[in-house]
């Protein structure tokens, strides 16, 4: 199991958003690229099974990324870094909306948002994924930054100031615990 220490910030600030929760049985992680959150989560979490979404799809790839990697060079990195970890994964290689669609609703103790930064984009994936998590689980995002307008304005319009953010930028919600309206 790696430290806590040696894990890119944003996947130190999930697992630390994470020991609100009595157990972490079973996540998804909704924009996986090259699988190091994943990774994370799983050394960490030894009884974990996680749902890796991701459409793999150049279209709409921020330039930042796609100048670096294209998402056929990133799906195969994230297969062979969750590789020691392949029973307790399932890949679910399609938009979003659709794999939330295949997830019975109070299944999951957790869902890391982590896709299309796009406002439109992350306002669906919130809708779509906090059904699916049970009362107490948590719904977190990354980015929460001005870098990233679109993050910040659907994640205040949902949950006004009944969220938190963390290190790594990421921001989080404790279903059924930080708001009766969730």
């Amino acid at each position: 199991m790696r430290g806590i220490g040696e894990m890119r910030r944003h996947s130190r600030g999930l697992i630390q958003i994470l020991f609100q929760l009595d157990e972490v049985k079973r996540g998804a992680e909704v924009g996986v690229w090259r699988g190091s959150t994943s990774v994370a989560l799983l050394d960490h979490y030894p009884e974990l099974y996680l749902y890796l979404i991701d459409t793999y799809d150049d279209d709409g790839l921020p330039k930042a990324l796609s100048s670096k990697l294209s998402a056929a060079q990133a799906e195969e990195q994230a297969r062979e870094a969750v590789a020691a970890h392949a029973d307790r994964c399932e890949w679910m290689i399609c938009p979003s909306i659709d794999a939330a669609a295949r997830i019975p609703d109070g299944l999951l103790d957790f869902v890391f948002i982590d896709a299309d930064h796009r406002y439109e984009a992350v306002k669906q994936d919130i809708e779509a994924w906090l059904p699916k998590i049970r009362t107490g689980g948590i719904l977190a995002g990354h980015d929460y930054s001005a870098h990233h307008p679109g993050v910040k304005q659907a994640v205040q319009e949902r949950f006004g100031k009944q969220f938190k953010v963390a290190r790594g930028k990421v921001w989080w919600i404790q279903k059924g615990v930080s708001s009766a309206s969730l």
